[in-house]
């Protein structure tokens, strides 16, 4: 009878390990970010800013929205692990495919799946842990010369719940406002996207009647501007 008891525990224990690593494949979440610049001369006196972050994974595919600029990137992991982007515009509807040997950033998926580039946590001073399964959230903390980082960690959907920079030149913070799984309107994104019109960018030079690429080429749009904007919040 105990052995079966120890069984079923273990049996129940493995699902729902493996039901969290579901969710995390398949998740949405909503993020406030506010940065404090100080203003020269006064640490104690800033600009504060604020944006709103949009973040879905369904499965190979990740989607980024932020509300301060006019488009969204679609990234996905392809065979043997390539990445490609699709930058799609709200205002025109239109969107730019960028295949992997296209993008001059390059990227690794780690750091595309991650709503936000972070510390590495084997790097950081674990201070506590909160919650069980799913919800489990770790505490971090990371002092160095320049910066001291803060951040919580929810482990088994692979998420950020909150992170905060602070140093001499800046104070930012993410925090998660919102996250579900499997969300309607993650469906719906992708769909809408999808239906986009698209272009190649290596075609953009031979589109230049369509008023959209047009506009693209006067403003020096290149692979250049394709960057992972995750990436370039937390560098300082």
């Amino acid at each position: 009878m105990k052995v079966i008891i120890i069984f079923l525990l273990l049996f129940s224990f493995h699902s729902f390990a493996q039901e969290c690593t579901n969710e995390a494949k398949f998740i949405s979440a909503q993020y406030e970010i506010s940065e404090m610049v100080p203003v020269k001369g006064n640490s104690l006196k800033g600009n504060l800013s604020s944006t709103l972050l949009e973040f879905h994974r369904q499965g190979n595919r990740v989607l980024q929205r932020f509300s301060d600029v006019g488009f969204s990137n679609i990234w996905r992991q392809g065979a043997h692990g390539r990445i490609s982007l699709l930058r799609a515009f709200d205002e025109y509807q239109h969107a730019i495919e960028y295949q992997p040997s296209e993008l001059s950033y390059k990227p690794n998926w780690q750091s595309i799946y991650q709503p936000i580039s972070i510390p590495a946590l084997n790097e950081m001073v674990l201070l506590s842990q909160t919650g069980k399964g799913c919800e489990l959230k770790q505490y971090y903390q990371l002092q160095t010369d320049s910066a001291e980082y803060r951040v919580t960690w929810l482990p088994k959907l692979a998420l950020v719940s909150y992170f905060q920079i602070q140093s001499n030149t800046i104070n930012k913070e993410w925090q998660l406002s919102s996250h579900q799984v499997s969300s309607e309107r993650s469906t719906l994104l992708f769909r809408e996207y999808d239906n986009y019109r698209s272009t190649d960018y290596a075609d953009i030079g031979d589109n230049e009647a369509m008023p959209f690429l047009a506009k693209m080429i006067n403003q020096g749009f290149s692979s250049a501007q394709v960057v992972n904007r995750q990436q370039h919040s937390h560098q300082h």
